[in-house]
């Protein structure tokens, strides 16, 4: 939705005042807000006539609107119930009305309070005596300029009006009242007298405030007129001699085949208007727009001629399709010069950035003829200038004189208008349809085409054109004096309304914001000592503490300022409102400032002179907002986007931290230690003069799986392994791992005795311990040695113990293979032995071992097969078949061999490609796999299947050069998933040591807490993410509740900011720093080298061994290509500065304050959470339960709003509506219902009784992320990467708190001043209910597909807002009213859990779901690009500071991906500096980098998209996106998050157009795991799994 300022207007409440207390017509400019006054006199007579009904028992009087126009009885009956909770009701001819009886007209009157209806069936009513005069309480007449001659709206009120007892009160509404007939000079007394009404008329000066006059222009033609008589036959035959032969011909036949047809008269008659006024190719075409709709036409009619028409139509359309086929010139010499001139300023409004405009026209055909025209002219290329024009028609409804396909439904015309909004078209060729009424956002183009001879016309038209530099064209012939006729008209017309008596003319001026025009003239720097001795009052105030000063003179200024700087959304300006007022010769001024202010009304004088009155006031109130906190010291408005530090208390500051905001991706990492528990401090040491050493022992074991009884693989032999340490492990549930993606538990049982092991069996498990996992990660391994102690050891149990088996009670030193340990830790001291023992040919011994190959010492295997049928001089075979069992197997019979020359057998092979001579040639090969690379168990992924040899040599071993590992196989594979465990055991220790370090322990559940300290980019089955969303949200309501209690008076901009420097990442990450989090935090550890060692005072790795550790065997000392890596490396991130460090970046250091946040109020709620905030963070002064809110609250309470009811009654504003409707609606009654009414309160409010929402809107909108993230976060505790952020953003956007706040009807009683809002709030419910229509009618005529297109409620299913425009203020409404119950109600969270539950939760359910939820275009974009495997796509914010567009429009335009910015400078808005390598960045002025790039972007959308914003008075803003740096495409919006998104909408278009589009710009290199990871927003964590963008990607 295009931001727009709309200020309260003073003049419409005047106007509204005076209709209150008697009849009125207002006079006032189209756009001026007479709509919205009449809405508000509604509301207090239909107020009124309840609070009467009630009191004497008699039938409520019924208030009526009246219009002259079918479709205006639709749009105000919208208008009406949208902004209103008056029961209106709309009715029109097509309603069947004329034939409702009494009984149905009486049902209606008692049903409904306001009817919306047309004044002829008003007017028959009245005559059938169905209704009373005295029965109805208001009489509104919209376009009262029609009430003349035989109009129904003259008849109402000189044949029924005069007859009423009690007659109802009458409204008038129009732009341009009619001249009375007879009378030299204009006077409107005529129309005063038939409406028995006073004319009223806002002062010209007045209104021009809030409207805009275009620029007026008159474009001559060669040619006549034609007016609504019949058309001059020599006309015709001029103009008819233009055809070609052949189509003189057709239009011939056409008129002899048609002429007798009544039902083809107007069609007739078209014809003849287009071709002479407008060329013989409109005559032409006009025929395919009547005969294509006659058939359509006929078929709906009965009677003896059907067929015969039928067939006459049939004949037509032949005729008609071969001239359709005729092509218009370039030359355009087959039209009038009044088209071509057309084209022309056409042509010339597109030059200009921003088009969008409006064509007038007098008949429905010709609309449609003109759109043919212009789609035909952009046809011709952007050399002939049209290319732009992206045209709809809009007409009216009826079917009177007009061909039936012609005749637009309401609900179409809304969908056009919706499209013209959008910026779908942005030219309406319409008919006087458009003139009255119906509402048009303003334009820059108005074109009257055909014109009339009415100021009326001339006035409604040119009112469509309300942009600041809009221009209404006027099309006449030569010589035609319309132009000066309608102006001399319109003159004397406001020179008349200028002369009313002054009572009835208003002028508000002198009580404006500025209030200056009548002030008295005095040199502005006098009169300070003379005021002083005056009025006796200081004249200056100074700051002591930092000299700062204002006086009486600069106080105005300063005012001024201060109230520009308080919130405001899109429809309120902040100004200071003065009104000066002379009682006895001296002058006072009251000053009221803006309801958000902390003090609202100030008065002063008595002065004897105005500016005096005025300053003072202004220097009163300056004085009290510094009192207030309002001013800083240095007497300025706090800033919008302060350094959020500098609002933190000076003790929440750690100077000695550097502040990380604005950092780049690798300043923002930092180099911590990596901490090993403390648990590890008790090691396990040969103590000298010691033969026992006393160890502590925990058994585990992989559970296996289930019996496939579908026969799959068979189950890789696995043994249980013993964990020594020198202390006693603490109670470990099973630890869940997974392979390939499956998961698998591994049990645990801590054996209850000791066991007291010798010095020689100590030194053996350590040696076996070494040997162990050199194997497993193909490299040495430093533990440390026994001298100095080491953190654990590991045991092979014997393969007979299973988990099924063990218990405590047991005994390690009878569970332990010693025979294992013994040949593992004796073979290192050996000299290397190749080749196989006739023994080792076993199946029962082979399968349990680790075999490589001389000279392949990277390559582990493990058997699969003794291959008895292969030997050395066997054919190498082309294909091998595993056996289906471990036992040997013979080759089968159809397996074929290399037919290579060169190498066929295996001893070939190896000779020549490995120089090895193979001496036994009768032994049978060792079939094979390969051992597959470590894996981390604890993530989840499933890996991919492992590339096969390139050779099938690969797959057999030759015994002869065999080695053994000197650990089993069997032994290795526990040990490669014991290494997961050993990880997992590692996290729980260091999360057990922060429970106990912060005072939680017991309290927060482990799992949580291990959960909340596991890091996104582990891929493990859970991490942080959604508990930091939780902790997040949790924090933020926290914060709000506390700053909100804590500072009653401050606005919502103010606490914002407080609240902002409470929970920023800069300041967490400090928090966090100060704590040393980083000790916890679970990530990807570098398990390869440091893992084992047992405290961080070790000495570092080295390449060798320690002196007392046996040397493995040189077999296992391979090369580091089989080590694992991390599957989240990053190549560009800086390399670690050794192993015993890793990398954090700041965002995740702040993250783990918040997710410890999420886990301690999901274990316990609220006042743990707020435990654990205070045990991380400051804690809040007085609060140490969550129940201590309340009691602060009612101790601190802002006056204005107190926590309970008060003895004296509160006076609800009738513009409200009926309260008791809200109640019910929410579920919630009330103590005090001032609440309510400021929670519906908006800033645009007329004097209202209480401030407005922004307060309540601030507490709501923390409460409402609280409880949605709440219900996300249990409904689904185990979920994909990013999925609950995306979720949760889907349940807070702007467009679904519209949909909730129009289904609770709150939009029907939002207190507000603002003719914009009202117009917005329609549009919304209309969207709404066009959503909802269009579901009923795919489903009627058979468009579902099968499949349930609505939900129980009636709703579509699905996200169907998710394309809404809505106006933000809904969603405020929304979340105000949360705000209010929870205050309301004590401070109790269940209370707006109810609310929540009522109002929210059935939506939520109904609608949104993880499985079809859909995705924000920019997370959509940024899933795609990261798979795609780009590192260096980013999203960049710019703003538009200057756009030439001269300069612009001279650029070619033909090139959409490689045009220039048009001369635009475009300011990067972050703190990066934007840079490419062709355009280096040049200072700026601001301080800021400037970008003056070549933007790949439509030079016309871009000149459109930069003038919407700057035609709304807001600067654009851009956002482009970046590929290495490199802009490739932009989006402009006067709001960043729309542009956000409508710049990745565009991407995504051009992906699925041109699936090549993003290889073309990215030049990034595959990563070593295959996959490539993105780099978005500047952080330096690796995002592999994806990570969510963070909220400010997003907005809608």
């Amino acid at each position: 939705m295009a931001t727009r300022r709309d200020a309260p207007r003073a003049y419409q409440q005047e106007v509204a005042n005076r209709a209150i207390e008697g009849n009125v017509i207002a006079v006032s400019d189209t756009g001026s807000g007479k709509t919205l006054i009449s809405v508000i006199l509604l509301k207090h007579m239909v107020a009124k006539a309840r609070q009467e009904a009630k009191q004497t028992g008699r039938q409520r009087k019924v208030a009526f609107f009246i219009v002259n126009k079918v479709p205006l009885v639709f749009q105000q009956h919208s208008y009406i119930c949208n902004n209103s909770d008056i029961k209106a009701e709309a009715i029109c001819g097509a309603m069947g009305a004329d034939n409702f009886d009494g009984e149905r007209w009486n049902s209606i009157f008692e049903k409904f309070e306001v009817v919306v209806i047309t004044g002829q069936i008003l007017l028959n009513i009245l005559a059938h005596g169905f209704l009373k005069i005295d029965l109805c309480s208001l009489f509104i007449f919209d376009e009262c300029h029609h009430a003349t001659g035989k109009d129904a709206y003259r008849q109402i009120m000189t044949q029924f009006y005069p007859e009423a007892q009690e007659a109802p009160k009458i409204f008038g509404m129009t732009a341009s009242p009619p001249k009375d007939k007879g009378v030299a000079n204009f006077a409107a007394h005529q129309l005063e007298k038939t409406m028995q009404s006073h004319i009223i008329t806002a002062s010209y000066d007045e209104v021009l405030q809030y409207t805009q006059r275009p620029k007026e222009r008159v474009v001559h033609y060669n040619g006549a007129k034609t007016g609504t008589g019949p058309i001059p036959t020599e006309d015709v035959a001029r103009e008819f001699s233009r055809l070609s032969a052949a189509e003189q011909h057709s239009c011939e036949r056409l008129v002899i085949m048609l002429k007798d047809d009544p039902k083809l008269k107007p069609a007739i008659q078209w014809y003849q208007v287009a071709i002479t006024e407008l060329g013989p190719w409109f005559g032409v075409k006009s025929w395919r727009h009547i005969v294509n709709t006659l058939r359509e036409d006929v078929q709906e009619t009965a009677g003896n001629h059907r067929q015969a028409r039928l067939d006459l139509i049939q004949g037509a359309e032949q005729i008609a399709s071969s001239m359709a086929r005729s092509r218009l010139d370039p030359d355009l010499s087959q039209v009038t010069q009044k088209a071509q001139k057309l084209v022309e300023v056409l042509r010339e409004a597109g030059r200009q950035p921003g088009f969008c405009g409006i064509i007038f026209v007098e008949r429905r055909p010709t609309a449609h003829t003109m759109k043919d025209f212009l789609e035909e002219c952009k046809e011709f290329g952007p050399e002939f200038g049209l290319d732009f024009i992206q045209a709809a028609v809009l007409t009216g409804h009826g079917i009177k004189g007009d061909v039936k396909q012609h005749h637009m439904n309401i609900k179409a015309q809304r969908k056009i208008l919706e499209g013209f909004r959008k910026g779908q078209y942005n030219l309406l060729v319409a008919t006087d349809v458009a003139e009255e009424g119906i509402d048009i956002d303003r334009c820059r183009l108005v074109i009257r085409f055909d014109v009339k001879n009415t100021v009326i016309s001339h006035i409604q038209s040119r009112g469509r054109a309300r942009d600041p530099n809009s221009e209404y064209i006027i099309m006449l012939p030569e010589n035609d004096g319309y132009l000066e006729k309608i102006t001399r008209a319109e003159e004397d017309m406001r020179k008349w309304c200028s002369e009313l008596p002054q009572d009835r003319v208003i002028r508000l001026r002198s009580h404006s914001a500025d209030g200056d025009d009548d002030l008295d003239d005095e040199d502005a720097n006098s009169g300070l000592e003379e005021m002083k001795e005056l009025a006796g009052v200081e004249t200056v105030f100074k700051v002591e503490s930092t000299g700062a000063r204002v006086n009486f003179h600069t106080a105005v200024s300063l005012l001024h300022q201060y109230c520009n700087s308080l919130p405001a959304d899109s429809y309120t300006t902040w100004k200071p409102e003065f009104k000066i007022t002379n009682i006895r010769g001296s002058f006072h001024c009251k000053l009221t400032l803006p309801l958000n202010a902390p003090v609202t009304n100030f008065d002063s004088g008595p002065f004897s002179k105005k500016s005096w009155a005025k300053e003072s006031v202004s220097f009163q109130a300056i004085k009290e907002l510094y009192r207030l906190g309002g001013l800083t010291d240095n007497l300025l408005p706090h800033r919008r986007k302060a350094v959020v530090e500098n609002d933190l208390d000076e003790d929440d500051l750690d100077e000695d931290v550097e502040e990380s905001a604005g950092q780049s991706a690798q300043e923002s990492l930092r180099m911590y230690s990596i901490h090993q528990p403390n648990f590890w401090r008790n090691k396990i040491q040969l103590i000298p003069g010691s033969d026992k050493v006393a160890l502590h022992a925990t058994l585990f074991t992989l559970r296996q799986h289930a019996t496939n009884a579908e026969g799959g693989e068979t189950q890789l032999i696995s043994r249980g392994l013993c964990l020594l340490t020198a202390a006693p492990l603490p109670q470990l549930d099973p630890i869940e791992l997974f392979f390939d993606g499956d998961p698998r538990f591994v049990d645990i049982v801590s054996l209850s005795s000791r066991v007291d092991l010798s010095v020689q069996q100590v030194q053996g498990l350590y040696q076996y311990h070494n040997q162990l996992f050199a194997a497993v990660f193909h490299k040495s391994v430093e533990i440390g040695s026994l001298d100095t102690g080491v953190r654990h050891l590991i045991a092979p149990l014997l393969s007979c113990h299973t988990g099924l088996n063990l218990h405590k009670d047991l005994s390690a030193d009878q569970l332990i293979d010693w025979g294992e340990v013994h040949i593992g830790s004796t073979s290192s001291s050996t000299t290397p032995q190749y080749g196989l023992e006739e023994a080792d040919l076993s199946w029962d011994r082979l399968q349990d071992m680790i075999l490589f190959e001389k000279g392949q010492w990277n390559r582990f295997f493990y058997p699969t097969a003794i291959r008895k049928d292969l030997t050395p001089n066997s054919p190498i075979p082309t294909s091998t078949m595993s056996p289906s069992s471990p036992s040997p197997s013979t080759l089968p019979s159809d397996t074929t061999f290399d037919p290579a020359e060169t190498i066929s057998t295996f001893a070939q092979y190896y000779k020549i490609r490995r120089n090895t001579d193979i001496r036994n040639l009768d032994q049978p090969l060792i079939e094979v796999k390969k051992l597959s690379r470590r894996a981390d168990h604890l993530q989840t992924i499933k890996r991919s299947a492992p590339a096969g040899p390139k050779s099938n040599v690969a797959n057999f071993l030759m015994p002869e050069l065999i080695q053994k590992c000197p650990v089993t196989a069997s032994a290795l594979r526990s040990a490669e998933w014991m290494v997961s465990v050993l990880v997992r055991i590692d996290d729980l220790l260091k999360t057990t040591e922060f429970l106990a370090e912060f005072g939680l322990q017991g309290q927060i559940k482990l799992p949580l807490m291990l959960e909340a300290m596991t890091a996104t980019e582990t891929s493990y089955a859970m991490n942080y993410q959604r508990l930091e969303l939780l902790g997040d949200t949790f924090l933020k309501f926290m914060m709000a509740v506390d700053v909100f209690i804590r500072y009653p008076v401050l606005d919502e901009g103010r606490l914002t900011l407080k609240r902002t420097a409470r929970i920023s990442n800069g300041h967490l990450f400090k928090r966090a720093t100060r704590f040393r989090l980083d000790r916890f935090l679970n990530k990807l550890p570098p398990v390869n080298t440091h893992f084992f060692v047992p405290t961080l005072g070790s000495p570092s790795p080295s390449s060798g061994l320690s002196g007392d550790t046996p040397p493995p065997p040189s077999s296992l000392v391979a090369s580091t290509d089989g080590s694992a890596q991390s599957t989240t490396t990053q190549p560009q991130l800086p390399q670690r500065k050794s192993q015993l460090e890793w990398q954090i970046s700041t965002k995740t250091m702040a993250d783990l304050v918040e997710s410890t946040l999420g886990a301690a109020y999901l274990s316990q709620g609220f006042d743990l959470g707020l435990k654990a905030a205070a045990a991380l963070l400051k804690p809040l002064e007085g609060i140490r339960t969550w129940d201590d809110f309340a009691q602060t609250f009612s101790q601190k309470a802002d006056p204005r709003h107190p926590p309970y009811p008060l003895a004296t009654p509160f006076e609800e504003d009738p513009l409200l509506g009926d309260l008791d409707i809200v109640e019910d609606s929410i579920g919630y009654q009330f103590l005090d219902r001032r609440l309510l009414v400021e929670a519906l309160t908006h800033a645009t409010a007329y004097q209202p009784k209480t401030p407005c929402y922004q307060r309540l809107e601030f507490l709501g909108d923390s409460i409402l992320d609280m409880l949605v993230a709440d219900y996300w976060v249990r409904k689904h505790p185990v979920s994909g990467p990013g999925v609950i952020h995306e979720i949760k953003s889907a349940s807070i956007n702007n467009q679904i708190l519209g949909v909730l706040c129009v289904q609770l009807g709150l939009h029907q009683h939002i207190l507000h001043f603002s003719s914009s809002l009202a117009t917005d709030i329609l549009r919304a419910t209309q969207q709404i209910q066009d959503a909802k229509e269009d579901v009923l009618t795919a489903d009627a005529v058979g468009n579902s597909g099968g499949k349930p297109m609505t939900t129980e409620r009636g709703e579509p299913v699905g996200e169907y807002w998710i394309d809404f425009n809505m106006t933000k203020v809904l969603g405020d409404v929304l979340e105000s009213v949360f705000g209010a119950v929870y205050v309301d109600s004590g401070w109790n969270f269940a209370a707006v859990q109810g609310l929540f539950d009522r109002a929210v939760l059935p939506t939520l359910r109904d609608h949104l779901s993880i499985e079809t939820l859909k995705k924000h275009p920019i997370v959509e974009l940024l899933h795609r690009v990261q798979k795609a495997g780009c590192q260096c796509f980013r999203l960049k914010n710019l703003a538009i500071v200057q756009a030439e567009a001269e300069a612009a429009s001279s650029q070619d335009s033909s090139s959409s991906l490689s045009s220039s910015a048009s001369g635009s400078t475009l300011v990067s808005t972050s703190s990066t500096p934007l840079t490419t390598s062709s355009s280096p960045p040049t200072p700026h002025p601001s301080g800021v980098t400037t970008l003056l790039s070549t933007i790949p972007y439509p030079q016309q959308q871009q000149k459109q998209q930069q003038a919407q914003g700057q035609e709304q008075g807001e600067s654009d803003q851009i956002c482009a996106i970046l590929i290495h740096g490199k802009p490739v495409l932009t989006a402009y919006h006067p709001q960043i998050q729309v542009a956000r998104k409508e710049a990745a909408k565009r991407t995504l278009a051009l992906l699925d157009s041109d699936p090549e589009w993003l290889g073309r710009f990215c030049i990034c290199a595959p990563t070593s795991t295959g996959s490539k990871s993105i780099r978005l927003d500047g952080s330096a964590d690796a995002v592999t799994p994806f990570s969510p963008p963070s909220t400010e990607h997003f907005a809608n």
